[in-house]
């Protein structure tokens, strides 16, 4: 009986968890549709592309270049933000894609700029920011003012709760 209890129970949290799956997808599906008729236009079909190996300039800048991807582009929108009220104009390049790496982007904006910070929200060591320094040391080294710079998280080990998470991803 104790097992006929605990299956009846799994099987009612797996039907109720597919449940609201379903139900936030239906949610999700009407909002959409409401929201494309506001628009005037069928959302759904305007397709968009991303080229590969192409990086895109977010914001305009000649004292410092920021090359990030992924979330850390926001992030580092609004740091470039606060930065302009201090009289600290940021350029950030958003790769957009890391394999190709577009290299001709990144080298000409850290010749207009002379300083470099690679921002990866993965780990610092051996990742994308390392590969973004690399290839600008070696191909731009006399030209640089100073040291390029990375933020990505520490080395160690990922998070297994979202408590340790939200002191583990960088900010």
């Amino acid at each position: 009986k104790i097992l006929d209890k605990y299956l009846l129970k799994s099987f009612l949290i797996t039907f109720a968890t597919v449940f609201v799956i379903l139900f936030f997808i239906f949610v999700l599906q009407v909002v959409w549709l409401f929201i494309s008729e506001l628009a005037g236009k069928d959302l759904a079909h305007n397709d968009f592309e991303v080229p590969f190996g192409k990086a895109r300039t977010r914001k305009e800048g000649s004292d410092l270049t920021i090359i990030t991807y992924g979330n850390t582009v926001h992030h580092s929108l609004q740091v470039a933000a606060k930065l302009s009220n201090e009289g600290i104009e940021v350029e950030v390049i958003d790769l957009r894609t890391i394999r190709p790496l577009d290299s001709e982007t990144i080298l000409k904006s850290t010749k207009k700029t002379k300083r470099l910070l690679a921002v990866d929200n993965g780990w610092s060591q051996f990742g994308v920011s390392s590969e973004i320094i690399s290839l600008v040391v070696e191909n731009n080294f006399a030209n640089l003012l100073c040291p390029p710079q990375r933020i990505g998280m520490n080395d160690s080990p990922s998070p297994s709760s979202s408590s340790l998470a939200k002191h583990f991803y960088p900010r």
